[in-house]
């Protein structure tokens, strides 16, 4: 009795010892992609295929008055808006960005990540400089 309850208990432990090596060791097979392949998976770098992460980029664009700050432009450089209208300003980029206003003047700094409104309460034109990138662009008010 005692000699099949010691087999029983070197079995339980050689098998549980070969599933959990088995299970440390899996590494799921990588996805390879043909060369000639002319889908949006071109985009992904080869070290996103190599993790396993395909990611088709998706476009985010500014909603109705507002302006994206990216590195070295504005999305859009030019918008046409109402009298009494707010314009938002929002900083897409890692970095801090100054942006400068033509009319009325104002210099406004805005940290990565956060945004800044202003609402026109005059007709005509109003340009608008980045501080550090020099990109520039104009709001229409009519």
């Amino acid at each position: 009795m005692k000699r099949v309850l010691i087999a029983a208990i070197i079995a339980i432990l050689l098998s549980s010892t070969f599933f959990f090596f088995y299970f440390i060791s899996y590494q799921p097979k990588k996805q390879e992609i043909p060369e000639n392949q002319t889908t949006p998976k071109e985009t992904t770098s080869t070290k996103e295929i190599e993790k396993g992460k395909i990611f088709t980029p998706v476009e985010i664009k500014p909603a109705k008055n507002e302006i994206f700050i990216f590195s070295d432009k504005f999305e859009p450089s030019q918008l046409t808006i109402s009298l009494g209208e707010e314009v938002k300003w929002i900083n897409k980029d890692n970095k801090d960005h100054i942006i400068i206003l033509s009319n009325p003047p104002l210099e406004k700094r805005i940290i990565a990540g956060d945004y800044f409104a202003f609402q026109f309460t005059s007709k005509g034109i109003v340009e608008f400089t980045d501080k550090d990138t020099g990109a520039k662009g104009s709001i229409t008010i009519s």
